[in-house]
């Protein structure tokens, strides 16, 4: 799953890109990695606090498992 735009629900307003690499244990800090997107789920937007964005991150997480078990 990626993020790209600004994480408005901790205030901040410079946007960026995040990626969650699912299934993946280890640490790429300093890496250079290639990605690929393959669709847009929902677009980005303020949650009322962090176990909101949690919450909705489960979810997203989910949907993003169902998309790519479909595309096998």
């Amino acid at each position: 799953m990626i993020f790209v735009g600004a994480p408005e629900t901790f205030g901040e307003t410079d946007k960026r890109a995040e990626a969650h690499l699912l299934d993946f244990k280890g640490d790429l800090y300093g890496q250079e990695i290639e990605l690929e997107i393959y669709q847009k789920h929902r677009d980005s937007r303020k949650f009322p606090d962090a176990e909101a964005l949690r919450l909705q991150m489960h979810a997203d997480e989910v949907s993003a498992r169902e998309f790519f078990k479909n595309k096998k």
